[in-house]
């Protein structure tokens, strides 16, 4: 079993990602059988998320930066770290 999450980290105005300023955004639709349907969920939520109100949402509260890294992310054992 697989489960979907997104991870947003703000981004500097010299594009490094900070890792130490996330947010992580878990699916409750799953877990998943196979790992290729995970990742397609997982890349849905990153489109869903990355664009509109949402992305405002989720700067504010990273702080506002100067660009958000969203990076989709499959666990294999079904639950997220």
């Amino acid at each position: 079993m697989f489960a979907a999450a997104v991870m947003f980290c703000a981004v500097s105005f010299n594009f490094q990602v900070d890792y130490s300023n996330c947010t992580k955004l878990a699916d409750k639709l799953g877990p998943y059988h196979t790992e290729e349907n995970c990742k397609i969920r997982a890349n849905q939520i990153r489109k869903e998320f990355s664009e509109g109100l949402p992305l405002f949402i989720i700067a504010s509260g990273l702080g506002h930066p100067a660009g958000i890294a969203a990076t989709p992310i499959c666990t294999s054992n079904g639950t997220l770290l």
